[in-house]
């Protein structure tokens, strides 16, 4: 990619992939497993309301603010960044207490900061390319994360079967933590970098 600002944006979806969120349920299972049920139901209510929720409440954001035809071009970015501020202190918070309805609860909290951003994200690619390379950099992105979150669930179920983290829900919260520290804060550094080259752009 020549363009600097899709650069960044593929990085920022790259590591946005790097939040083990497949490993969630097996935390809240191993940690708490006489509410099996209830977060059986809780967790899939939470996904089918706070994630599609995330995404159309972003896209109307950035529809309103960050046009291609808007010189605000930090808006997209600091959508992002503001659903990282709000999902990554739930996160941190779900995966270290021992309370198990306020852990879920955050949950909610979790999925709602940090799902917002596929839709800044092809936003972001469409402003910063033109209408001819758009395909290909969308493309480009989709491969270049599919294959990051392929590398860290790999990495992620290792350094879970070295640690036997299945056998020890706090240990295996902290390393959820971990990633998904990595994962926002890195992604929105990526992501304010593209504004920024973005704006040098135009």
């Amino acid at each position: 990619m020549s363009n600097k600002a899709a650069r960044y944006i593929a990085l920022g979806s790259m590591l946005k992939y790097t939040m083990p969120n497949f490993f969630i349920p097996s935390y809240f299972l191993t940690k708490f497993p006489m509410y099996s049920k209830e977060f059986g139901l809780v967790f899939a209510l939470i996904n089918i309301f706070m994630g599609p929720l995330a995404a159309v409440s972003s896209g109307i954001l950035s529809d309103k603010y960050a046009s291609k035809k808007s010189t605000n071009y930090m808006a997209n970015p600091w959508i992002i960044i503001a659903g990282n501020v709000v999902a990554l202190p739930a996160l941190l918070i779900s995966m270290t207490t021992n309370n198990f309805w306020l852990s879920v609860g955050l949950m909610s909290f979790k999925v709602l900061g940090f799902e917002n951003w596929w839709p800044i994200n092809i936003a972001m690619i469409q402003n910063a390319t033109e209408s001819r390379k758009f395909g290909t950099m969308l493309t480009a992105s989709q491969f270049f994360s599919g294959t990051t979150y392929a590398i860290c669930l790999t990495l992620f179920g290792y350094i879970s079967n070295l640690l036997d983290l299945t056998l020890n829900p706090n240990r295996l919260g902290k390393i959820i933590a971990v990633f998904g520290s990595i994962s926002m804060i890195g992604s929105s550094l990526a992501y304010f970098k593209a504004g920024l080259e973005y704006k040098k752009q135009r």
